[in-house]
């Protein structure tokens, strides 16, 4: 009972998550419906039928096994992303999993020097990643001035099996 409770706590994380993370990195389109499209004659509700009212807040659709694993990785993981970021004086923008790769961290930096992405990399990320399933990050940095918000691949750091972690700087 209470791993099935800790499942819906993951999956709950996992989904605010992801909804914060939409929301940062895209504005939501206008769905919005103009006045006079309208129809006077549209309910704005829809009434209950055969005495049965409709659920408060709705009802979510089912995880398959597949989507429960991935909240409750990614809900594990919550803590390191979220350390990632307070814990860097404002040299990390954001931190998450690479969908193609989830072995793969991918970390955007505000600042672009080498400087700062190598004390990220040997104070954050080597000390903890392999903790929480990554065994490879990726350090994008913003471009040089002009750059107009696009980032850069900067540094890729390493970790084969059973050696040292290994930093590439782009």
């Amino acid at each position: 009972m209470a791993a099935r409770a800790a499942l819906v706590l993951a999956v709950a994380g996992f989904t605010v998550f992801i909804m914060w993370q939409l929301v940062l990195r895209k504005e939501l389109p206008n769905t919005t419906t103009p006045q006079s499209a309208v129809s006077s004659t549209t309910p704005t509700a829809v009434p209950p039928q055969d005495g049965v009212p409709p659920p408060v807040g709705g009802v979510a659709v089912p995880l398959t096994d597949q989507q429960e694993m991935i909240a409750a990785r990614e809900s594990a993981r919550a803590p390191f992303y979220n350390m990632l970021v307070n814990q860097s004086n404002g040299d990390v923008l954001d931190a998450e999993v690479d969908p193609a790769q989830p072995a793969n961290l991918i970390v955007h930096m505000a600042v672009s020097s080498p400087q700062q992405a190598s004390e990220v990399i040997s104070q954050l990320i080597v000390p903890y990643a392999e903790q929480y399933g990554f065994n490879h990050a990726l350090i994008y940095a913003p471009q040089d001035a002009g750059g107009g918000g696009h980032y850069r691949l900067a540094e890729e750091v390493d970790h084969p099996a059973q050696e040292a972690w290994q930093t590439f700087i782009k």
